[in-house]
């Protein structure tokens, strides 16, 4: 697969990580071939390995069925010996032709075959029981003492019975040559470092898979049974003349050291369709887990290309996949029998940790590895972190729906408001008038709050892919195409509470239907609508029955929200009395899991006390003398008494709504300035006013002594 662009699943929240990597073995190379001419051991092709080749007892005939002659023997231990060296090669194989064509059919007509890695030839590792034609022996593997040796000998000797003839021809011997040069990745992908994307704990972040390259070349030549296609950088691709099942084609790429065809790109399916206009297997199944759609090399699934409401699984065991003659996808049943395409590519990348592209990352640090392995098994690991940070404060949530071009978040367009999650576009266009009617993708963000605590179920009905994040927790994933499809997830809330939501949605084609519905204690199945309070509330609280209060911050939140959770709610001020009359500034600070805060501002207005800003009069008097203080204008309910040093002096006295006068007995004044306290009692509430009255005492004069003339 190449030209790998963007993941299909999303949040992929649920992504699989592969550890590892199935390859078939790489294309072997003809180190030696011989068709025996008369008088002619040479080598019928150039050869690698410096083979010589020794005759003991053999003799040249004629062409029996052959285009050119044959050795054969009538005569029981006569052998053809070759000696090569296969350095740099290993996986050595022996195939030739053997048959006969004179004496009686009775008897032995056998050929056997040794090999000597140096330490002898031991016993025979291959009969051939010739019969009256020429058939060609079963690829015979030798052992890997083979592998990279100075020098081989083989040995194919003859065992006959009087009379009995033996033929041979046609012998090749091949191996794979020794790549111990690992693969490289084409470019280095840098760390990556991204905010969190608005209303959510994470980002959806994409990049290029690593794509590598290795010094070893693919497939070269024709294939018997198999039309070349072409290539597309370096990977090439053959496609069948016959007909497999399922499991056969995939059995049948990885015998000719390939695999069924994998497609990661539009340029890549447009190709092979261009090149077949026929339906044909690829590569995709997921036959190990329902819906589970996977590469049979296990690379990341980032393109695909469905049909119209599938895969369905239509009667069930639809675990495989077809490209149609139009270029578009269906799931298929194993027994199923298709014409399929054989792709060879020199390097597979894999990867092994972190999440694909277009997944959404959570905050912190995420370290992906990809691990390139060539066909020989030698590999390349590519690391690098992928960090998103968060820096959004709590919010108050309004509901809010963000449209986007493409079916993965591709291009933001626009955002729009939303009074009730219940959307069926047909097959007509959505709220936002820039993007199409299909081949888009819109995120529904806001909050709701439970009536009752307890457990609550939350319904989607979908034409095409949905998920669903209640409070952070996954709740419902269909994240494919399909029909008109209601999803169910359950999760237990607390009264009181606002939580966040997040709904995903996209339009492949043909119909468009997005719809939230939630049920639970308190509350009947309805759509989930806008819960947005808008501002914080100031609060009016009469302490005139308890003469003091406690307030809670869910008094004042109007639904501050965090995609990845709020830690606190702080207020300022949660304690008054009645000495907190009248208006009073108060703070929420509501500050998230990492450690971000937002904050709003109220007054809390204390009622049900007391005026205590009247003005008072006192008055000078001499020694001797009563006096009275004068409250202005006094509040009816309220009771006024008068203190000097903390003692009650004289009697108290309602209010009337005007001035009124409270007495001082003489008895309780002092020759000077008194400081008079007037203190104001409603209810439970006793409040000393803001002023205070003075009354002077001046002493009695003393009389002066009287003389008379």
């Amino acid at each position: 697969m190449r030209d790998c662009l963007f993941l299909r699943t999303i949040y992929l929240l649920c992504f699989v990580l592969i550890t590892q990597v199935s390859l078939v073995s790489a294309q072997q190379t003809e180190l030696v071939k011989y068709q025996f001419t008369d008088s002619n051991t040479n080598p019928d092709t150039p050869s690698i390995g410096n083979p010589q080749l020794t005759l003991s007892g053999l003799n040249f005939s004629g062409s029996f069925g052959n285009p050119f002659s044959s050795l054969y023997t009538n005569v029981n231990n006569n052998f053809i010996e070759l000696t090569i060296s296969t350095l740099g090669y290993k996986n050595i194989t022996i195939e030739w032709d053997g048959g006969y064509f004179f004496g009686p059919d009775a008897g032995a007509h056998r050929w056997l075959l040794f090999a000597d890695s140096g330490s002898g030839f031991g016993n025979y590792i291959y009969l051939q029981d010739c019969t009256r034609a020429w058939v060609r022996t079963p690829v015979q593997a030798l052992s890997n003492l083979f592998d990279n040796n100075g020098s081989v000998k083989i040995r194919i000797m003859s065992s006959v019975t009087d009379g009995c003839y033996a033929y041979l021809d046609n012998l090749i011997v091949k191996g794979t040559k020794i790549d111990n040069i690992p693969p490289f990745f084409q470019t280095v992908q840098a760390d990556i470092s991204q905010t969190t994307d608005l209303g959510m704990c994470g980002a959806v972040v994409n990049y290029p898979i690593p794509e590598a390259s290795d010094d070893q070349t693919l497939h070269m030549g024709a294939i018997p049974g198999f039309t070349y296609l072409g290539n597309i950088d370096a990977h090439q691709y053959y496609v069948s003349s016959s007909q497999a099942t399922a499991t056969s084609a995939i059995q049948n790429a990885e015998d000719l050291g390939g695999h069924l065809v994998t497609i990661g790109s539009q340029l890549e399916n447009d190709f092979v369709n261009s090149n077949t206009r026929f339906r044909i297997w690829i590569g995709l199944s997921d036959v190990d887990v329902e819906n589970d759609f996977r590469w049979i090399t296990n690379e990341a699934v980032s393109y695909t290309n469905w049909n119209g409401h599938e895969p369905n699984d239509y009667g069930t065991g639809e675990d495989y996949t077809e490209m149609r003659a139009t270029g578009m996808w269906n799931d298929l049943k194993e027994s199923s029998t298709l014409r399929y395409v054989v792709e060879f590519q020199p390097v597979v990348v894999i990867q092994t940790s972190g999440l694909p592209p277009g997944s959404i990352f959570p905050v912190g640090i995420t370290t992906n590895t990809f691990v390139a392995t060539d066909r020989s098994g030698n590999t390349t690991t590519q690391i690098f972190n992928v960090t998103v940070v968060d820096n959004t404060p709590p919010a108050i949530s309004d509901l809010k729906a963000s449209y986007y071009e493409g079916r993965n978040f591709e291009t933001f367009m626009e955002t729009k408001d939303v009074q009730e999650l219940n959307y069926n576009w047909g097959t007509g266009a959505p709220e936002s008038s820039l993007v199409g009617v299909n081949d888009f993708s819109v995120r529904f963000r806001g909050s709701i709050k439970a009536p009752q605590t307890g457990l609550y179920t939350f319904y989607t009905t979908s034409d095409d892919g949905v998920r669903l994040w209640v409070d952070g927790t996954s709740v419902v994933d269909n994240w494919t195409d399909h029909g008109r499809t209601v999803n169910t997830g359950t999760l237990n809330l607390i009264a009181g509470e606002y939580v966040p939501i997040i709904l995903d949605y996209y339009e492949n084609g043909g119909g468009a239907i997005i719809q939230l519905e939630w049920e639970g204690p308190g509350l009947t199945r309805e759509y989930v609508k806008n819960q947005g309070l808008g501002s914080c509330l100031d609060l009016s609280l009469d302490l005139g029955s308890t003469g003091m209060r406690t307030i809670t911050p869910a008094e004042i939140d109007p639904g501050y929200i965090d995609a990845c959770g709020v830690s606190s709610r702080v207020l300022s001020k949660t304690e008054f009395t009645c000495n907190d009359s009248g208006d009073n500034p108060v703070t929420l600070t509501v500050t998230d899991v990492n450690g971000n805060q937002a904050s709003c501002h109220v007054n809390v207005k204390i009622t049900g006390t007391p005026n205590n800003s009247l003005s008072v009069l006192g008055e000078t008097l001499c020694e001797g003398n009563s006096a009275d203080v004068i409250v202005k204008s006094s509040e009816v309910g309220v009771t006024y008494t008068l203190y000097i040093d903390s003692n009650q002096v004289g009697t108290s006295v309602p209010g009337t709504g005007v001035d009124i006068s409270l007495n001082i007995p003489s008895s309780s004044l002092q020759v000077g300035t008194n400081l008079v306290i007037v203190r104001a009692s409603r209810g439970a509430c006793e409040l000393n006013l803001q002023n205070t009255a003075t009354v002077n005492i001046n002493p009695k004069p003393k009389p002066k002594d009287i003389s008379f003339d």
